[in-house]
């Protein structure tokens, strides 16, 4: 026996030294079991056990504790290939299939991980109900994925719990993504919880790739508890919304591995903690479950297993061939192109009916595309400076110069940056290539993306086409995220083709945040028609995908020769021929765009438009805010200054306008107040038409929709005012009075401490007080929103000042918000009447007060058609409005779900369409109705004159009769038929 059959075998023991101590004792054998009696003299004796080793050395992950015979010591040794370990730890990777082993377990109740999956939806009355209508984690051969569920319009979770030990601090590692939705809130949160406590709380809707997180356990020994839970709101936008898991590690700090682990599958590196996929033109042997290289003349792609995985290779062609040019052109305007195959490769270029890569060669440089112009002294294009834009085209123009310079957008305008791609040599860098299957699959979908059914361009450069079959039950998506810097000019442009489309299998569709914005329907053009879409695009961080889907279950039959073949694969074709996004952070302008009413062009930026504040309005030429002049106020973001009602009087930039008193009267050496402020409260509002000075006057606070609470409200403290204020009363609210005190008792005023610098309270003093006003607050905060119609909808207030203290009744006020769509203006709110003492109504018509248009309440309306190209939008034939909003809907069933109801509103949006004028006559109906009246007028025209026609034929012949007969015959027979 040689020293190739023996092994050492490490073992724990307790050993008395001083104290008790840990410390390992390492003995040898012979690992030969088919040996029977073969020891003879020549045989290489055991080592001698080896006591007293220290276990205080911990190896990292990847590596184990090794034994040095010659010195008797122990070390760390990297783990050699095809293996791997973690130290006192535990490995669940789906990548060699643990997540699918592990669910077989749980089912045959076998299972050796202490796991759990668990699902959940919310009940009526708020309750979790278990593993009813939807179904727990779904294991995968690379993940395990949580978010399926059959019930919608309700809250839903996924968990796994995994239970276990740590005898020292540990660090807990694992890789997910997660999908989330941003709309009236975040919807699609990931969470990981250690023992009760939330350490990782995700629901950033802009990152939906693989994250990879890491979080290091220092409570020191003990049981542990580790949940992961993905939670979400089901309803239509939500269902299709998943979470994933890859693998899940947990390391113990401070410990050795005894041992490495060989790999379930795949292959390794030395000192490896985890197992990875076989290559490329390898494959996963079934038994080994080693990586083996696949046959000469056969091919595979990633993650195969088996052997069968292993594909003959074609000749090569044209479509494993791709292009790589060189960078941006100089002065000599001459750039490379070469030529590679597509790897991993899997053609075979030795083949007789195989192609030869082409050669490199020189081109031409392109002209500069629009927003862009060339830089005379570098000879490279330059997106323009900010303000300025180029609107030409010379990017597809080579007998044209480009352009050497950028016009100035002149004042009042803006220059939007625009990132355009209209011409693909290649799929833009700021887009990625993604695939997905509803199907589990060992192949990496990375692979046949970029080879088969992943977007892809042309011979001429002018589209992003998907022409090839796309197995049932894939998605070809084409992706990026874009950062909108500009509310008012963000948006999204697409202009597409389908083609041969089965429209009732094959979808075309674009997301927004994973909010599907656009799909194509059975009403569809399908006849490579180029069509565009615009979307709007809400400032921030923004994932725009394009999506081709085909929609059919997948299906697999097999051929003579046992091959599978898929069924039910697309046959239409998709084309990409422009993707314009506007209002992005970088770029160029492609066109200049007047401000609308209430902005102007931004000092600092001049690429967009700032919208004037309170107390201002932009000058003549929309270049500047000024501030509003003396006896005119402007209380609107983005309104203009309007003439003070009368009695009234403002000073200049003013956002509200005060009572004018004529004089300055001193009444008990109260000087007149004089505090100057601003603070965003409307009025004054009289009870009457014809307001004078000696009535009750009320101010409303300005408040918006989203600053309704009481963090929100307003300080009363007008400038100009001379009033009276308790030292009990309310300083803050939103609906505020100041009430003449002519009907005031003496004992009122006495009690009074607020008012500083009243010397004089002598009974004729305080008759003279009765002149002030008394400043009470009639709406502190907001208690309710209700009576919600199709005409508005109202805000109660509670919370004033007293009002009645023999009932302890205190003010209170409502606004009823009156819907009217006809105008843009938010109107201004007006007195109605008085219920009782305590209670204040206000009326208050606006178009901010009408709900957001359902599909049933707007009409389409169709532009006629100019330039080649008609414009489709959607007007109101109700009382409602058409907004683009993320953020909020108002509408008139505020017991259902604004989630819940999403879908049924009409966002605004405008859509133009390629056509030609002689399609306005077949969609136009006057047109229609015309055409149809002269066509029945000439049909009974012609009606008509076959008629007389043949009636004068008739007489003619007749007539010719009688007179060929003789004459006193023909007259006797003339008169009888006279």
């Amino acid at each position: 026996m040689d020293s190739q059959d023996v092994q050492m075998q490490l073992k724990l023991d307790q050993v008395m030294n001083h104290q008790i101590l840990m410390l390992y004792l390492a003995y040898f054998f012979y690992d030969n079991n088919d040996l029977e009696d073969v020891c003879d003299a020549t045989s290489q004796l055991l080592p001698q056990q080896i006591y007293d080793l220290d276990c205080s050395i911990a190896c990292p992950a990847g590596e184990y504790l090794d034994l040095d015979p010659q010195i008797q010591s122990s070390k760390c040794s990297l783990c050699p290939a095809n293996t791997y370990s973690l130290p006192g730890g535990l490995l669940i990777d789906g990548v060699t299939g643990d997540w699918i082993n592990i669910k077989n377990e749980i089912e045959a109740q076998n299972n050796t991980i202490p796991i759990d999956f668990e699902c959940f939806y919310e009940n009526q009355n708020y309750q979790w109900i278990s593993n009813t209508n939807c179904e727990p984690w779904i294991a995968t051969q690379k993940s395990i994925k949580g978010g399926k569920s059959v019930l919608m319009n309700a809250n839903v979770a996924f968990k796994i719990t995994l239970t276990s030990y740590f005898e020292q601090n540990a660090t807990v590692e694992f890789r997910y993504k997660k999908q989330t939705n941003q709309g009236l809130f975040s919807n699609g949160e990931f969470k990981f919880v250690v023992n009760g406590q939330k350490i990782l709380v995700d629901y950033d809707y802009t990152k939906s790739d693989w994250i990879t997180f890491k979080y290091n356990i220092t409570d020191g020994p003990g049981k542990y508890t580790l949940i992961w839970i993905y939670s979400k709101y089901n309803d239509e936008s939500g269902q299709n919304l998943m979470a994933e898991i890859e693998y899940i590690s947990i390391v113990q700090h401070n410990m050795p591995a005894l041992e490495c682990l060989p790999c379930k599958r795949g292959q390794s590196q030395p000192g490896s903690s985890r197992c990875s996929l076989c290559k490329a033109n390898y494959y996963s042997d079934s038994e080994t479950r080693e990586c083996k290289k696949c046959p000469d003349g056969k091919y595979s792609y990633a993650g195969a297993i088996g052997d069968h995985s292993c594909i003959p290779k074609q000749p090569c062609s044209a479509e494993d061939v791709y292009s790589v040019y060189s960078g941006e052109c100089g002065l000599n305007q001459q750039r490379s192109v070469s030529y590679q195959w597509y790897q991993p490769k899997i053609c075979d270029d030795q083949d007789p009916n195989s192609i030869d890569l082409p050669e490199s060669k020189n081109i031409p440089c392109r002209n500069c595309q629009r927003g862009q112009f060339e830089n005379k002294s570098t000879g490279y294009c330059e997106y323009c400076p900010k303000g300025f834009y180029q609107d030409v085209d010379y990017h597809n123009n080579s007998t044209q110069t480009g352009a050497s310079e950028c016009k100035q957008c002149p004042a009042g305008h803006a220059a939007p940056l625009v990132l355009e791609y209209d011409h693909f040599e290649k799929v833009p860098e700021q887009f990625s290539k993604v695939c997905e299957s509803n199907f589990t699959t060992n192949v990496d979908l990375s692979d046949v993306c970029d080879r088969y059914i992943g977007w892809k361009t042309t011979a001429n450069h002018d589209i992003l086409v998907i022409d090839q079959p796309l197995p049932s039950g894939f998605k070809s998506i084409l992706e990026t995220k874009v950062e909108i810097i500009d509310d008012l000019f963000g948006q999204l442009t697409v202009d597409f083709s389908v083609k041969d489309f089965q429209l009732d299998s094959e979808k075309f569709s674009i997301e927004i945040d994973g909010i599907s914005r656009y799909e194509t329907t059975i009403e569809s053009d399908n006849t490579n028609k180029i069509q565009s879409i615009l979307l709007y695009l809400p400032s921030g961080q923004r994932k725009i995908q394009l999506i081709y889907e085909n929609m059919k279950q997948l299906s697999f039959v097999l051929d003579n020769e046992g091959q599978l073949i898929i069924q039910n694969q697309t046959q239409g074709v998709l084309s990409i021929h422009k993707i314009q996004i506007q209002g992005t952070s970088y770029g160029g302008a492609v066109a200049c765009h007047k401000c609308q009413d209430g902005y102007v062009t931004s000092q600092s930026n001049p690429n967009t438009c700032d919208v004037c504040g309170y107390g201002f309005e932009p000058n003549q030429d929309q270049s500047a805010c000024q501030g509003c002049v003396d006896s005119y106020f402007n209380n609107i973001i983005g309104g203009n200054c309007r003439k003070c009602p009368a009695y009234t009087t403002s000073r200049a930039g003013s956002s509200q306008y005060n009572y004018y008193l004529l004089s300055t009267i001193m009444v008990c050496n109260k000087q007149m107040n004089m505090n100057y402020c601003d603070n965003n409260i409307m009025g004054p509002i009289f009870p009457e038409s014809s307001s004078n000075y000696n009535q009750d006057v009320f101010f409303i606070s300005n408040f918006s929709k989203n600053k309704i609470n009481k963090l929100n409200i307003e300080r009363f403290d007008l400038r100009q005012y001379e009033y009276h204020e308790t030292q009990d009363s309310v300083r803050f609210g939103h609906i505020f009075a100041l009430f003449h005190l002519n009907q005031a008792t003496m004992e009122e005023f006495k009690n009074e401490q607020a008012v500083q610098g009243i010397v004089d309270q002598s009974t004729q003093c305080l008759s003279q007080l009765k002149t002030f006003k008394l400043k009470k607050v009639v709406g502190q905060i907001v208690q309710n929103i209700t009576n919600f119609t199709e005409n508005g909808y109202s805000i109660y207030f509670e919370e004033g000042d007293m009002c009645d203290k023999k009932t302890n009744t205190r003010y209170s006020s409502q606004i009823d918000y009156v819907c009217r769509n006809d105008t843009d203006e938010e109107g201004y709110p007006t007195y109605k009447y008085r219920i009782g003492k305590c209670h204040y109504v206000f009326e208050w018509v606006s178009t901010k007060a009408c709900s957001q248009c359902k599909l049933n309440q707007v009409k389409q309306v169709v532009s006629n058609c100019e330039n080649g190209k008609r414009y489709i939008s959607n007007i109101p034939i109700d009382k409602c409005i058409i907004e683009f909003t993320d953020n909020e809907y108002l509408t008139i069933n505020n017991n259902d779900s604004p989630l819940a109801l999403r879908h049924k509103f009409v966002v605004l949006t405008e859509k133009t369409e390629e056509c030609q004028i002689k399609d306005d006559f077949l969609i136009n109906p006057m047109l229609q109705g015309l055409l149809i009246f002269i066509s029945i007028f000439f049909t009974l025209f012609f009606i008509g004159t076959i008629c007389f026609y043949r009636k004068y034929r008739n007489l003619k012949v007749r007539y010719q009769k009688l007179s060929e007969d003789d004459n006193g015959g023909g007259e006797i027979e003339m008169q009888q038929t006279k």
